[in-house]
C-alpha cells in the first residue's frame, strides 16, 4: 500500500570496529558543564544519587565525514562540537538522532512538525549558520528507524497500512475456529486467528490497522519524496551503498525467544526491488558497508544465544555471512 506524501572471517583483519565507549563526557552532564579532566585528586568524592539524576543521555552520534565535527541529540534539540580539545557543544535545531550530509555541511534529523500538527518528520539543518528546513511532508509523520543521505537523495521510512497477499497470509474475517479442537497458537499463526483477531468480532475498541515499514526516497533538486518499496517485507536501518546504486535495510521477520528475528535486505532505489541476504539469524540491526562496497557489516542480536551476538560481515552479491567480531554486546561499530 502507498503512502501519501505532498510534495516538498578473511574478512577479519579488513575490519576496523570502533568501539563507542565515551563520547565527550561533558556532555553527558549537560552542554557546557565540562568537567576538567586535571581536577585535583583532593576534589575526588563518591558519586551521589544527584550526580546520577544529573547525567543526560544523547540521542544519536554522528561523526562529520572530516572528523573534525561531532553531532549528537540531546534534551530535544541537536548539538554539534568540535573535536579539538576545549571545545564547547553549539546547539543547531530542536531535534534528535542526526546524521551528516556527505560533503559535511548541513545535517539530517527528526523533529516534529508545527504545521503537522506534532507529527515527526525529516528536517535539514545547515552546519555553520543553523538554518532549518523541513524536509518531508509526509501525513501522519515519517517512522523515525533510520535516514540515510547520498548526493542530492536522503532514504527514510514511513509506516504504511499492510495489505494482505499470499505471503503474508491472515484468516478470513468470517473464519471462525471449530471450538470442539483445541487451538494452539503460535507466532507464526495468522493474524486474523491471534488473540486480538479472535477478539475483535467481540464488543469494544476496533483492532489498530497493521503497519508495515517501507522506504521512501526524497530527492533534495526536486523536492520530491516517493515509496520505494511495496513488497511488505519491512526496511529500518537504511544505508546507501558507496556508489548509491543500493540501500542496505533490516527487516522484521517474526517473534522468537523473546526478541525479533530480522533478515537483512538490499533494495534496488530505482525499482524498489528487494532482494533477500541472510536467513534464520537473530535480529540484524544497523547494516554499514564497506568502503568498496563489497561487504556489508550487520550487528546480530540474540537473547536466546549470546554467543550469536556480535558483527557480521555479508556479501551483498551472495549473502555469504562472515563473522567480524564476536561481542555480547555491540554498541556501535563501523569501517
Amino acid at each position: 500500500m502507498r503512502k501519501n506524501v505532498r510534495a516538498c572471517g578473511t574478512h577479519r583483519s579488513q575490519f576496523r570496529f570502533i568501539a563507542v565507549v565515551a563520547i565527550w563526557f561533558a556532555s553527558l552532564f549537560g552542554p557546557g558543564q565540562v568537567a576538567g579532566a586535571g581536577a585535583q585528586q583532593a576534589d575526588a568524592r563518591p558519586v551521589t544519587d544527584a550526580d546520577l539524576r544529573a547525567v543526560q543521555g544523547i540521542s544519536g552520534l554522528a561523526i562529520s565525514p572530516d572528523g573534525r565535527v561531532v553531532a549528537f541529540g540531546q534534551r530535544g534539540a541537536i548539538w554539534v562540537m568540535e573535536t579539538t580539545a576545549g571545545a564547547s557543544p553549539r546547539r543547531i535545531a530542536s531535534g534528535f538522532n542526526p546524521i551528516w550530509s556527505p560533503s559535511g555541511d548541513a545535517l539530517a534529523f527528526y523533529g516534529q512538525s508545527e504545521e503537522d500538527g506534532g507529527a515527526i518528520q525529516v528536517f535539514t539543518a545547515h552546519a555553520e549558520n543553523g538554518d532549518v528546513e523541513q524536509l518531508t511532508r509526509v501525513d501522519g509523520g515519517v517512522s523515525p528507524e533510520g535516514i540515510a543521505w547520498f548526493g542530492d537523495l536522503v532514504a527514510f521510512t514511513v509506516a504504511v497500512p499492510r495489505t494482505v497477499n499470499a505471503s503474508s497470509p491472515a484468516a478470513p474475517e468470517a473464519a471462525q475456529p471449530d471450538l470442539g479442537i483445541p487451538m494452539i497458537l503460535t507466532p507464526e499463526s495468522p493474524d486474523g486467528y491471534a488473540l486480538e483477531g479472535i477478539l475483535s468480532g467481540m464488543a469494544g475498541p476496533p483492532r489498530p490497522t497493521p503497519t508495515v515499514t517501507e522506504l521512501f526516497v526524497h530527492d533534495l533538486s526536486t523536492g520530491v519524496s516517493r515509496q520505494v518499496t511495496e513488497e511488505g517485507v519491512g526496511c529500518s536501518n537504511p544505508a546507501w551503498s558507496p556508489d548509491g546504486a543500493a540501500i542496505a535495510c533490516t527487516s522484521r521477520e517474526s517473534f522468537r525467544d523473546g526478541a525479533f528475528v530480522s533478515a537483512l535486505y538490499v533494495v534496488d532505489p530505482a525499482t524498489g526491488r528487494a532482494r533477500r541476504l541472510t536467513e534464520g539469524a537473530p535480529a540484524a540491526m544497523s547494516p554499514r558497508w564497506s568502503p568498496d562496497g563489497r561487504r556489508i557489516a550487520v550487528a546480530l542480536y540474540s537473547r536466546a544465544s549470546l554467543d550469536e551476538n556480535g558483527v557480521w560481515t555479508v556479501d551483498p552479491e551472495t549473502g555469504h555471512v562472515a563473522v567480524a567480531v564476536s561481542a555480547r554486546s555491540v554498541v556501535d561499530f563501523d569501517w
